[in-house]
């Protein structure tokens, strides 16, 4: 529901919106970058009526101030810069409410003890600080401003009331005690509360990376297994391809794509296939020939016992031109046609 209504102003002062995927530094920051644009949202609606309604001159300038560094703010916490951003956001609501005291403690008569209850309002940066920053910051910042508390009340001048019930021992130390002691019980349950929840912030996101990761093995544990299917039917197409040649079929050939693992086994073995079945062509093509030139030659020695007039018959090799022009050249000028073509044997 927060982020629905201030969807328009993180668009403006937060960080990006993480990924899906986002590791959980990155989801960390841009929480801590939306709160902090809500606690700089806020400070313009407290600051923006007192900076144009305030008839007091001495809070003008450090109102101005504390426009420019909340509009300062607002530039860093959108470029993702949130620790920056969260430390102007806790020295400018310091800086404004310790002017304030200041300036209001020397104005009039002086510090008067209705005025007292105010001094509460310097536990809203601890707050800050708690949610932003490590514990460590936070209780320093809460014994800074209890310091400050007691040199307020010290220190500025004072009505006569208050300082005659500082006079006494136990109403001084009451009104020294009672908001230092409330300042400092709030930032150390507000801390306490913080880290419970971060811790249960971290154990949440933890338990999401973990699903995530299962999740992830999951789907390559699903794509090892597909990749093992393909691959086994691939070694299975090789090893067939294989079987049909060593039973004499030269043509086979393994059926893989570019795309399979085993690509480059089955190309070099297509290669060698094709290499191979072309040099059977060839063997078979000299054999034939060998077998021609002997048949001739047979018939050659039978035509010179016989004499009887040679006219070769068709060889289906290389040799029958040229045994064309020999017959051509040996009965006249006009070629004989070659005779019925020579029985092959099988090669």
């Amino acid at each position: 529901m927060v982020d629905r209504l201030f969807g328009w102003w993180y668009a403006i002062a937060a960080p990006s919106a993480p990924v899906k995927n986002a590791s959980l530094h990155t989801r960390e920051v841009v929480r801590k970058g939306q709160f902090t644009s809500l606690v700089l949202l806020l400070e313009f609606i407290i600051n923006i009526p007192s900076y144009f309604v305030s008839s007091d001159p001495h809070l003008i300038v450090p109102l101005s101030i504390s426009m420019v560094m909340l509009c300062v703010g607002v530039l860093l916490n959108r470029m993702g810069k949130t620790l920056a951003a969260g430390i102007l956001v806790v020295v400018v609501i310091e800086y404004g409410m310790c002017s304030w005291f200041v300036s209001f403690g020397f104005a009039g008569s002086g510090l008067a003890l209705i005025e007292l209850p105010f001094l509460a309002i310097l536990i809203q940066p601890v707050l800050i600080a708690v949610s932003l920053f490590s514990a460590s910051v936070a209780l320093s910042l809460a014994g800074f401003n209890s310091l400050f508390i007691a040199s307020v009340i010290f220190f500025l001048p004072k009505t006569p009331e208050l300082a005659h019930y500082l006079s006494t021992l136990q109403s001084g130390f009451t009104i020294y005690f009672i908001p230092i002691i409330n300042l400092l019980f709030v930032t150390l349950i507000s801390v306490l509360w913080v880290n419970s929840a971060r811790r249960e912030m971290r154990r949440a996101d933890h338990a999401e990376e973990v699903n995530r990761l299962v999740e992830a093995l999951a789907v390559q544990q699903q794509s090892a297994l597909l990749e093992k299917q393909l691959l086994e039917e691939s070694i299975q197409q090789i090893v067939t391809v294989h079987a049909q040649v060593a039973n004499g079929d030269l043509a086979a050939r393994v059926p893989l794509d570019q795309k399979n693992v085993l690509w480059s086994i089955a190309g070099s073995l297509n290669t060698l296939l094709a290499r191979l079945q072309h040099w059977r062509l060839e063997a078979l093509q000299g054999q034939r020939t060998e077998q021609a030139i002997q048949l001739i030659l047979h018939d050659l020695q039978q035509a010179r016992k016989t004499g009887v007039a040679f006219y070769p018959r068709k060889t289906r090799t290389a040799l029958d031109p040229l045994i064309a022009e020999i017959a051509s050249m040996s009965h006249g000028a006009a070629q004989k046609p070659l005779n019925t073509p020579y029985p092959h044997r099988p090669g």
